[in-house]
C-alpha cells in the first residue's frame, strides 16, 4: 500500500459531482502532481483529504483510515497544506507569522501562558528557535521583522510555505505556490520544494505551471471534471494523447 492511499474519493455539492471516484496513491518521499483545468476539482480534492470538505471514501495514511478524522487531528498527524490564495497575516511580522504554525511542537499548558511559567519560557524560546531555523531554510530570514502586509507578492507565497514546515508536516499539500510569480520566482520556488523534498516529506502539488510541473514531479494525475482521466510518470504525461489534447495542448495549463 502507498504511504497515502485515496479510494473512491467522492465530494458532491448537492446534485453536482465535485470529484467522481478518484483513486490514487503516493509513495513516500514522492512529488505528486495534479493536473487539469479550473473547476477541475484539484482544490476539492486537497480539501477532503485535509479534512476540509465532507466526502464519501477512504483515505489511509500509513496504513490508517483517516476519512472520519477532523481538520486539526490531520494536521497534527503531519497532513499539512497552503491554500491557492494567500491567508497571511497582514497585520503582525513574518516571524509572528511563522510562530503559528508551530501549534504541534507546543508543550505548554494554558497555565503555563497565563503564569509565564520557567517550562514556559524554555517552551517560548525553544519554538522561537524552531522559526528561525524555518526562516533561514525558505530564504527568508531577511523578512522576518516585516509586517505580512508590506511584503512583495513572491515572499508571501514563501511565508505561506514557511508557516506550512513549522507545522512539520510529512506530507505537504501545495495548492497552486507558484500562481502569480515571475521567473526567478519560480526558479527560486522549484530550489525550494526540491529541497523540501530532500528533507524527507512527502509532496503532493497543485500546479498550472507545466513547465515547473515536468521539471519537479514523480508522478502526474491529470483531473478533468473530477475524474481522474490519466496519471503516470512527467514523460508519460507529456506523451499521452489525450492529456496533450485536452491541456497540454491548450491554454488550460
Amino acid at each position: 500500500m502507498s504511504f497515502l492511499q485515496v479510494v473512491d474519493l467522492t465530494v458532491t455539492f448537492g446534485g453536482l459531482v465535485a470529484v467522481n471516484k478518484v483513486n490514487f496513491g503516493v509513495d513516500h518521499g514522492d512529488i505528486f502532481t495534479v493536473i487539469g483545468p479550473n473547476g477541475a476539482g484539484k482544490t476539492t480534492l486537497f480539501n477532503a483529504i485535509t479534512g476540509f470538505q465532507n466526502k464519501v471514501g477512504v483515505i489511509n495514511f500509513k496504513g490508517e483510515d483517516i476519512s472520519s478524522w477532523r481538520t486539526d487531528q490531520i494536521a497534527k498527524r503531519g497532513i499539512v497544506r497552503t491554500f491557492q490564495h494567500t491567508t497571511i497575516f497582514q497585520g503582525i511580522t513574518v516571524k509572528e507569522a511563522v510562530l503559528t504554525g508551530t501549534y504541534k511542537g507546543n508543550q505548554a499548558s494554558i497555565w503555563d501562558i497565563l503564569l509565564r511559567t520557567n517550562k514556559f519560557k524554555v517552551n517560548e524560546q525553544r519554538l522561537l528557535s524552531k522559526v528561525d531555523q524555518v526562516l533561514e531554510f525558505t530564504g527568508i530570514t531577511a523578512f522576518k521583522d516585516d509586517y505580512g502586509r508590506n511584503l512583495p507578492y513572491g515572499a508571501q507565497r514563501l511565508v505561506e510555505i514557511a508557516i506550512a514546515l513549522a507545522a512539520e508536516p510529512v506530507i505537504l499539500l501545495l495548492d497552486e505556490p507558484a500562481a502569480g510569480l515571475n521567473s526567478a520566482e519560480k526558479r527560486n520556488l522549484s530550489n525550494l520544494i526540491r529541497k523540501i523534498q530532500e528533507s524527507g516529506v512527502t509532496i503532493i502539488l497543485v500546479e498550472h505551471d507545466m513547465p515547473l510541473v515536468m521539471g519537479l514531479s514523480s508522478s502526474i494525475m491529470v483531473v478533468d471534471h473530477g475524474e481522474k482521466i490519466a496519471e503516470g510518470k512527467p514523460d508519460e504525461i507529456a506523451h499521452h494523447p489525450e492529456v496533450i489534447r485536452a491541456y497540454l495542448g491548450g491554454a488550460a495549463c
